[in-house]
């Protein structure tokens, strides 16, 4: 678990786990929110790997930084690319569509270089991992 003194002052931990299913917790380790990746050609050596991100569950603790410090740190930690659905995208079938506070916080992460444009694109591609 990694430590993180937020914006507000206070400590919340990032539990990173398996670089898929990220949980963050208050200093009480009462659950505040969560982030899921899916993991893309992770057992396809051909292909570049890279993760999807699927669900984003960060009301409980939104403008703290910890968003941002979750793409940090699994960047530094996982050191594959992170990409999202397009901000205009379709409404998908796994729910990983961009809604609400979703799409202004990718964006952000995408101006940071934390997110990086969907799989596929030219740029996505053009990368340097």
């Amino acid at each position: 678990m990694n430590e993180f003194i937020a914006k507000d002052g206070n400590k919340y931990y990032i539990d990173l786990y398996d670089g898929k299913d990220i949980t963050v917790y208050d200093s009480n380790m009462s659950r505040v929110g969560s982030v899921t990746l899916m993991h893309v050609n992770e057992d396809d050596w051909q292909l570049p790997s890279y993760f999807y991100l699927q669900h984003l569950e960060l009301d409980r603790c939104k403008r703290l930084g910890i968003g941002t410090e979750i793409f940090r740190l699994h960047n530094e930690i996982f050191g594959e690319p992170i990409t999202a659905a397009s901000e205009f995208g379709p409404r998908m079938d796994d729910g990983s569509h961009l809604i609400d506070d979703g799409v202004p916080f990718v964006a952000k992460m995408r101006e940071k270089g934390l997110i990086c444009a969907e799989s596929g694109d030219e740029e996505f591609m053009d990368e340097d991992y």
